[in-house]
């Protein structure tokens, strides 16, 4: 069993200020998924081959960028909110990233996130929550509580 809550690490939240491009938030992100080696070294490849063969952006202004094939030697999550949307494919606008990172061990329970985070499109409740945060704790909190309100963890 895998509790959603788990997955997101202080150490892999963003409020990011600037105005940056979706590179440039995948690599600060990825970045520290190598940093504390919770990826394995073809994983950013992997998540750009998957950007390459259609983009992971599924609405309501939220990305949900992974890599093509597993290669994560943890699961985790990694959420950026950025101050203003970034231009993600020829649609999308996105304010809200989730770089998922999954062990080929945690797979068979990693639908329940898939599901929440598509959840999370139509969640104003969400919105208005992580736009106030204003720390990375306040924002780790944020996550948990909208995981719990939604009934994914009691």
């Amino acid at each position: 069993f895998l509790r959603l809550s788990t997955l997101f690490d202080g150490k892999l939240i963003y409020l990011l200020k600037d105005k940056l491009t979706k590179e440039k938030v995948l690599d600060l992100m990825i970045d520290d998924l190598e940093k504390y080696h919770y990826v394995e070294s073809d994983f950013r490849d992997n998540v750009y081959k998957r950007e390459d063969l259609y983009s992971t952006a599924i609405g309501g202004g939220i990305a949900i960028p992974h890599p093509i094939k597993y290669a994560a030697t943890q699961s985790k999550v990694s959420f950026a909110r950025l101050n203003e949307p970034i231009k993600w494919d020829d649609k999308n606008m996105i304010k809200y990233v989730f770089l998922i990172s999954v062990n080929k061990k945690d797979y068979p329970n990693i639908q329940e996130l898939f599901t929440f985070l598509v959840d999370l499109q139509q969640n104003q409740q969400f919105r208005n929550l992580i736009d106030k945060c204003k720390t990375i704790n306040e924002t780790k909190d944020v996550l948990r509580t909208i995981i719990q309100s939604v009934g994914y963890e009691k």
